[in-house]
């Protein structure tokens, strides 16, 4: 299991970036609750799409941590085909998710 705490973006003292992150960590409740949609529907090819953008758009704001889980979500999805077998790690980037800040 992962520390608790905040995950602040390796961005956060940049005055380029600041305005981006925000935007990014702004549409964080509608990325969680798009991915429990699909979650909850069944719908694997959405949950890997999901995930597969979060993944590569979490790096890009400085939340690497995000990048790695997201990327063990879709690949166990690609491996299974299904996601009956990927609860945990949803939740897992769920939990990290609701820890996201621009800054402390």
């Amino acid at each position: 299991m992962r520390e608790e705490g905040l995950i602040v973006s390796e961005f956060a003292n940049d005055p380029d970036m600041v305005e981006l992150v925000e935007g990014f960590v702004a549409r964080i409740p509608t990325r969680r609750a798009a991915l429990w949609e699909a979650y909850e529907s069944r719908n694997a090819v959405d949950l890997k799409r999901l995930a597969h953008q979060l993944k590569g758009a979490a790096g890009g704001f400085g939340f690497p941590i995000l990048t790695s889980v997201a990327g063990t979500l879709e690949g166990a999805i690609e491996i299974n085909g299904d996601v009956t077998s990927v609860e945990a790690q949803l939740r897992e980037l769920d939990g990290l998710l609701l820890r996201i800040r621009v800054r402390t």
